[in-house]
């Protein structure tokens, strides 16, 4: 299933977590603008969650890297699969053994693109909402998926998770659990849903429950990616819509493979360099001009994490102002790790990333333990931080645990007790000046 070893970090990762969030946030910058105003601020955290999206770190989640070196090497991945599945169907070994025998089916199939037909119609049978690990049952069915299934063969577990899962009559936890599973596996694989089915699972959009509506969204979001002519034009958004009228988004067909003769987003970096549109054409002016640098390459990366921003929000902005307002550069030579975009190489998926939102507390008992989890004990911390202190008390404290007879024998309080009229009433006005100075700021001992 994958080898979960921290000592492959630094091989296997093509970028570090804060690399890979700074190029995030400045790719979301050049979207919506450097200057923060309230309008641009919600921009801003709506445009980081669709970047979050686009860029999904699901390797990433842990402290772990997992590593499928020994998948990958397989050498007849194959009939490994079809000997696995057929031990499947005999039965007799425990539940959970067999989930995970599935589970390793399934990644064998995603990671080297197999042809098991055999194994959509026996994950059909588990995939009802009473089963108790259904969630991952339909992780198996995820990885499973990819571009060079027959659509005809994913299609009957796709409808059955619509006619079982996403139905008014289920809760809504179950309700997007089928939708998360329903984006996942239209994301991998080609041509699932028609028109009018899309259609029925977008009007859960304004369903009551968050989550629901949110992974409605996040169903439109992939395909305005993928596939938007298939979306109603009120969903497909600005930027999708002007390219389904300009005729430069093809609907994906199965078996077709998209050879590119030149690097994907060169035209963007052009207009980047300040070409002009004539001189810009296809981009491969810029590539018999120089030799791309390591920063162009990271520059490209950026553009076009910012075109699949743009996408999935409904909306664009001129190339200039992109230019100008994402005027900002990093040392680092951190690389964008876009395995996780929409519809791109298959990535592990686990129970965890298709269940459902967990459920708000709405009792009072429950909103007041919330309550008090989410306090902070300052006499602790207070303790704590004089325990991690160096070196001994401060001149304060141990005038605060002065013992009182060795107070009342020092010179200051000598000189306090022989005071003159004059004096005190001096000193009395001092102290009435400086509290009505400091009425509204009263000073608090420490």
């Amino acid at each position: 299933l994958g080898n979960k070893t921290k000592g492959l970090e630094g091989i296997l990762d093509e970028s570090d977590d804060e690399d890979e969030a700074e190029n995030i946030t400045e790719a979301v910058t050049g979207i919506v603008g450097a200057k923060k105003t309230g309008n641009r601020v919600r921009k801003l955290k709506r445009a980081k969650k669709a970047a979050k999206k686009a860029a999904r770190k699901n390797g990433k989640k842990g402290s772990n890297v997992v590593s499928f070196v020994a998948i990958d090497l397989l050498n007849d991945p194959q009939t490994l699969a079809e000997r696995l599945l057929q031990r499947l169907s005999k039965g007799g070994e425990p539940f959970l053994f067999r989930l995970l025998m599935l589970h390793l089916v399934a990644r064998l199939i995603g990671r080297h693109q197999l042809q098991v037909l055999n194994l959509y119609p026996f994950l059909q049978k588990y995939l009802v909402p009473t089963q108790k690990e259904v969630t991952k049952v339909m992780a198996a069915l995820v990885e499973a998926s990819h571009p060079a299934v027959p659509p005809e063969e994913v299609r009957p577990v796709v409808l059955h998770i619509v006619r079982y899962f996403v139905t008014e009559a289920q809760s809504p936890e179950v309700i997007e659990i089928g939708l998360n599973t329903i984006r996942e596996v239209c994301a991998r694989s080609i041509n699932i849903l028609t028109e009018e089915e899309l259609t029925d699972l977008c009007g859960f959009r304004k369903h009551k429950n968050k989550g629901v509506s949110m992974a409605v969204r996040s169903l439109i979001n992939t395909y305005r990616e993928l596939h938007p002519q298939l979306l109603h034009r009120s969903l497909r958004g600005r930027e999708a819509t002007v390219a389904v009228s300009r005729g430069e988004v093809q609907a994906p067909q199965f078996g077709e493979m998209q050879a590119s003769e030149k690097i994907e987003g060169l035209e963007m970096l052009a207009a980047k360099k300040g070409k002009h549109e004539k001189e810009v054409g296809d981009g491969m002016d810029l590539m018999s001009e120089k030799v791309l640098s390591p920063e162009d390459f990271k520059q490209l990366r950026k553009l076009r994490l910012q075109k699949s921003i743009e996408m999935q929000m409904g909306r664009k902005r001129p190339a200039e102002d992109i230019s100008s307002s994402s005027g900002s550069s990093s040392e680092s030579d951190a690389e964008e790790d876009e395995r996780g975009l929409t519809g791109r190489l298959p990535d592990q998926v686990s129970a965890d990333m298709l269940s459902a939102t967990p459920k708000r507390a709405r009792t009072k008992a429950e909103r007041l333990a919330r309550v008090k989890a989410g306090r902070t004990d300052f006499k602790e911390k207070i303790i704590e931080r004089a325990k991690n202190r160096k070196g001994g008390k401060t001149n304060k404290e141990n005038a605060r645990n002065k013992p009182l007879l060795m107070t009342l024998q020092s010179k200051a309080v000598k000189e306090k007790k022989a005071r003159t009229a004059k004096q005190k009433l001096t000193s009395m006005r001092g102290h009435i000046k400086t509290l009505r100075k400091n009425a509204a700021h009263p000073k608090r001992r420490r």
